[in-house]
């Protein structure tokens, strides 16, 4: 299956993962997540959230700049308080992640 880098994934159906500790973690429809150089799923919601899992048959192909910027903006946003500071600057969400996937679309 082909993948973009940084790819949101949005799960089809309910499955469980096997974490390290052999618990299981499900995995409902809708959660999401992304795909990384490697072709591992990062899961950002749900009860998966924070966790891992690897898609065998992954051929990476491009990158999703438009969504490797939200997953940016996402990680500033709370690191770094980013609100307050975007609104002492009169800018929107949107706007600084349209700079973002601008800024990466150059780069990459």
């Amino acid at each position: 299956m082909k993948f973009e880098i940084g790819q949101e994934l949005i799960s089809q159906s309910n499955y469980n993962l096997t974490g390290l500790t052999n618990d299981i973690i499900e995995v409902k429809k809708g959660d999401k997540g992304y795909i990384d150089s490697s072709g591992f799923i990062h899961y950002e919601t749900g009860k998966a959230r924070g966790k891992m899992t690897k898609i065998p048959d992954a051929e990476m192909e491009g990158y999703n700049t438009e969504n490797i910027a939200k997953i940016i903006y996402e990680q500033l946003k709370w690191k770094l308080m980013l609100s307050e500071h975007m609104e002492n600057y009169d800018l929107e969400e949107q706007e600084f992640i349209d700079e973002i996937d601008y800024i990466l679309s150059e780069i990459l």
